[in-house]
């Protein structure tokens, strides 16, 4: 199954604490696979004692940064790029180097950061991408998660 989506995991966090950083739930909740299709929305859910974000649009890939920082917890980000065969993992842990690396069309295109011994051997892939997710976070690497409620949230006022 092509997925092309960005699953971004804070660790420790509940869905509340996004509000200094601008994202609030809008109250009105999505299936899964109505979140992943939708270029606009960012969503959100609470698994186990995590809040896994959901961005459709790649256009706030760097909320894993800002989230790290300002919630002093670790978040991990995959992007699923089966349209362009691009598969990205990123790992950041505040007070640490960042973690990423990534592979487009075959061929690695950033290795940064100490490998995790949790990374498979080989060049990502939608499997392979999904196994190191699931391996560092919890988040089943699946799709399963198409299928569970998600909560769209609001965006930050623009600066």
């Amino acid at each position: 199954m092509g997925v092309n989506v960005a699953v971004v995991v804070v660790r420790g966090a509940r869905v509340a604490e996004l509000a200094p950083l601008g994202y609030r739930p809008t109250g009105m909740p999505i299936p899964g696979d109505v979140a992943a299709s939708s270029r606009a929305e960012l969503s959100a859910m609470q698994h186990g004692a995590n809040v896994v974000l959901l961005d459709a649009g790649f256009a706030w890939i760097d909320l894993a940064e800002r989230a790290a920082q300002a919630l002093a917890r670790p978040v991990a980000t995959a992007l699923f790029g089966s349209v362009s065969d691009t598969w990205l993992f990123q790992l950041d842990v505040p007070g640490r180097a960042t973690r990423r690396i990534a592979w487009s069309q075959g061929a690695l295109a950033d290795d940064t950061g100490a490998r995790l011994p949790e990374e498979p051997t080989g060049p990502l892939d939608e499997e392979r991408l999904g196994t190191l997710l699931a391996r560092v976070t919890g988040f089943p690497g699946d799709t399963d998660w198409l299928a569970a409620s998600w909560q769209p949230l609001t965006f930050p006022d623009p600066a």
